[in-house]
């Protein structure tokens, strides 16, 4: 009886130990280790779905050595269409309509008038696309996500989820260690040799919605685009409001 008791007094300690781990950040922060299911369900629970979004966007695009700077308005309705109006100095320099399987573009500035499909985009980043990646992207939510062979632990004082068994691509998503907001992703293509980097932040409530990130940085490197960098400051959020989404060749 006494060894038996000794054995059960073990196992539940074990189970406690194991259950309640935690790590020191760097700023002297506990935080409890989590299993993976548990931060995977935390991102899928801040899934954000909204029939309509509407914004104003600052950009800031750096492409080897060179930056740029415009300012945009976008519009998306869910699972349809997202309209971007892209301007500088005030004057509008084109306009892009991507529909589920197409990209429509007017330059004004070299009077061009293109169609592509999402091959395009494709091409010219040499990553994968999607409308539905796009759309997630909008909304500040995590795409590109596996659920195979993924582990969990704590990195850079954030949550930190990784897959790199399972396929040629190496996955990362870190959290923040207080709400478990999204704050980075990272996808690397082993076979290509091109990676991209999405990190998201100043999340703020807009309407209804608890948390909504209004600043996002994508970088991107490949040996066919070499190093590619996108600023996006979002303000004027709105959700669920219907708008036009002109689209005419003048």
């Amino acid at each position: 009886m006494k060894s038996t008791n000794q054995l059960l007094f073990f196992l539940l300690s074990l189970l406690f130990l194991t259950s309640c781990k935690t790590v020191k950040t760097s700023d002297g922060t506990t935080l409890r280790v989590r299993s993976a299911n548990f931060l995977v369900k935390k991102l899928d629970q801040q899934r954000l779905e909204a029939e309509w979004l509407t914004a104003k966007v600052k950009l800031k695009f750096s492409d080897n050595g060179s930056t740029t700077r415009a300012s945009a308005d976008i519009r998306m309705r869910k699972d349809s269409v997202i309209w971007m109006s892209v301007k500088k100095f005030g004057i509008e320099g084109a306009r892009v309509l991507i529909t589920t399987d197409s990209v429509y573009l007017i330059n004004r500035l070299e009077r061009q008038y293109l169609v592509r499909d999402f091959s395009f985009i494709e091409s010219e980043f040499n990553l994968p696309a999607s409308f539905e990646t796009l759309q997630d992207f909008v909304l500040g939510n995590v795409f590109f996500m596996t659920k195979e062979n993924i582990k969990s632990d704590i990195n850079n004082d954030a949550y930190h989820l990784v897959a790199s068994d399972a396929t040629p691509f190496v996955n990362e998503y870190w959290q923040d260690p207080i709400d478990f907001n999204l704050e980075k992703m990272y996808f690397n293509d082993l076979r290509y040799d091109r990676e991209l980097t999405v990190e998201q932040s100043q999340y703020q409530p807009v309407g209804d919605i608890v948390a909504f990130p209004h600043y996002r940085m994508v970088e991107m490197q490949s040996q066919q685009t070499g190093n590619v960098s996108i600023e996006f400051n979002l303000s004027k959020v709105k959700f669920n409001q219907p708008a036009n989404m002109p689209f005419r060749k003048r």
